[in-house]
């Protein structure tokens, strides 16, 4: 799966450039631009857990354990907003990924 493994590294890289923030709120607006020649593509909340589950791991959404709770961090977004926009090309197909910190 080329696609986790391109997630996990900008994970990596949005929880190095993540501001920190104390809230315990907040929102996450996806676009998904996904290619599929072949047909209509996967279903459009398919993508979401992985995408959040990446950040969540890599403490985007702050603090990762709460004393052995399953939980990951990703259980604070409290807003998501979804957009899958169709591409013409492979070279075009990504994802973009905003977090933003809700005020309490």
């Amino acid at each position: 799966m080329r696609w986790r493994n391109a997630l996990d590294v900008a994970a990596v890289k949005a929880a190095a450039t993540a501001r920190p923030t104390s809230s315990e709120q907040f929102s996450l607006r996806i676009e998904l631009r996904l290619y599929a020649p072949a047909g209509p593509g996967s279903d459009l909340d398919n993508f979401v857990k992985p995408i959040q589950d990446a950040l969540a791991e890599r403490g985007v959404f702050g603090p990762i354990a709460h004393g052995g709770s399953p939980m990951k961090g990703d259980e604070r977004v409290d807003q998501l907003d979804l957009r899958r926009r169709r591409v013409s090309s492979d070279a075009e197909a990504g994802v973009l990924a905003e977090v933003w910190a809700l005020e309490t």
